[in-house]
């Protein structure tokens, strides 16, 4: 079963996103960070990165809540990316109020 996401970016556009839910899979986790990358125009680095720049702290976490979405639970996000597991949690829900048009 492979899940789509929907993914805006700067021209308009929109990007779907096709990734078999398969936790930890790299895959995934490439699919997700290259197309957070390409939406808000930011590297790899950024979202792996501590900077809490706002249109670097979205993408990373849009990158949560998509990679929570395909089957990844929030422990493993934070190993992922050298944060805690409710730093990973509260980024993910804050991506997901976001793409929902709330604050």
């Amino acid at each position: 079963m492979e899940a789509i996401f929907p993914i805006a970016i700067p021209s308009g556009d929109a990007v779907y996103l096709r990734v078999a839910p398969r936790p930890g899979s790299s895959n995934v986790l490439a699919g997700v960070i290259s197309t957070a990358c390409i939406e808000h125009g930011v590297t790899e680095e950024d979202i792996r990165g501590r900077c809490r720049q706002k249109r670097i702290a979205a993408a990373r976490h849009d990158c949560w809540y998509l990679l929570h979405l395909a089957g990844w639970s929030y422990p493993e996000l934070g190993r992922e990316f050298g944060v805690d597991q409710s730093t990973a949690r509260s980024g993910a829900i804050q991506a997901e109020k976001r793409r929902r048009g709330q604050r």
